[in-house]
């Protein structure tokens, strides 16, 4: 469970990460960070959508993470961390370009994310 409330992308993405790094520490949060920005799957999730003109779901960002190595046996806190990087990695190098979702649909990703990792109150 979360010990926060879901507001706007940001806000809940900055709550998120400083609540993993309270529990787990800034080195496996970097971690986290470098597996996913490197990730050849998580940058054809980017190339998909700009080609497709399509903001992703947080599945499809879901989806591809429970295939990289470093998430196969992680928890499902540090699998949302995953998820949550990868959507902040989306909006900041696709979505603030091209404006495929608003801040509301973000916001819904978010709340996506925790929802099918079961991490909801």
């Amino acid at each position: 469970m979360i010990p926060f409330t879901i507001t706007t992308f940001n806000e809940t993405y900055n709550a998120y990460k400083n609540y993993y790094i309270s529990r787990n520490g800034s080195n496996k949060f970097e971690k986290v960070f470098d597996v996913i920005s490197t990730s050849s799957k998580i940058n054809s999730i980017l190339n998909w959508s700009i080609n497709n003109r399509q903001a992703p779901t947080s599945r499809d960002f879901l989806i591809e993470i429970h295939t990289i190595g470093f998430f196969i046996f992680a928890k499902n806190e540090t699998r949302a961390m995953g998820a949550l990087v990868a959507l902040y990695y989306w909006n900041e190098k696709v979505n603030k370009n091209y404006h495929l979702a608003t801040d509301q649909e973000m916001s819904d990703k978010i709340k996506s994310v925790f929802g099918q990792l079961s991490m909801l109150y």
